[in-house]
């Protein structure tokens, strides 16, 4: 910057002046993209609400800077766990436009029920997570776990939750949320 030798005095009267840098930079360090402007949700239907710094959504992909994550539909693998249980495979996919940018994933597996959603397990960090994307691309990351038959009776009802945040520069995106279509698998 043009004013390397600015005063303590100078920078104190400016308090915006920290904002308004760290959004040039990460402006500039998305390649003109802000991570926090981008539509937190871009399939239909979607509804998007803010909680606790979340950007939520009920769509299945969203986008944050140069960068889209979807939850794809859970589905049975074909393999048992050594107790005779069915292992349902839970992907996700980002895409990210530009290089030089870091994928930051959460990931809560659910099961749905007539009354609330019971949760498979809480929040959790995907094998894989944080994916770096040097250069442009696609990476989907597997998460495997056993079918929970918590209805005891009949098909189970499996979806997942997803929330992420992009990276590049030091820069942090907002957490946004996506959530995946349903799948029915016989216990």
């Amino acid at each position: 910057m043009s004013q390397d030798h600015q005063s303590t005095a100078e920078a104190k009267s400016r308090p915006g002046r920290r904002a308004a840098m760290a959004a040039a930079a990460l402006t500039l360090g998305m390649g003109a993209v802000s991570l926090a402007t981008v539509p937190a949700a871009q399939a239909a239907p979607a509804a998007a609400s803010t909680q606790a710094g979340i950007v939520h959504a009920t769509a299945v992909q969203a986008s944050a800077g140069p960068c889209t994550v979807k939850a794809l539909k859970p589905y049975f693998s074909g393999r048992f766990t050594l107790s005779g249980k069915k292992i349902v495979i839970y992907p996700i996919r980002v895409t990210c436009t530009r290089g030089n940018v870091n994928v930051h994933l959460q990931q809560k597996l659910m099961e749905a029920d007539t009354g609330p959603d019971e949760t498979q397990r809480n929040w959790f960090t995907p094998a894989g997570s944080p994916l770096h994307f040097s250069t442009p691309g696609t990476k989907t990351i597997y998460t495997e776990y056993r079918l929970s038959n918590l209805d005891w009776i009949g098909a189970e009802e499996v979806y997942h939750n997803v929330k992420f945040r992009v990276s590049s520069n030091g820069v942090f995106s907002t957490w946004h949320g996506v959530e995946s279509p349903e799948l029915s698998i016989s216990a």
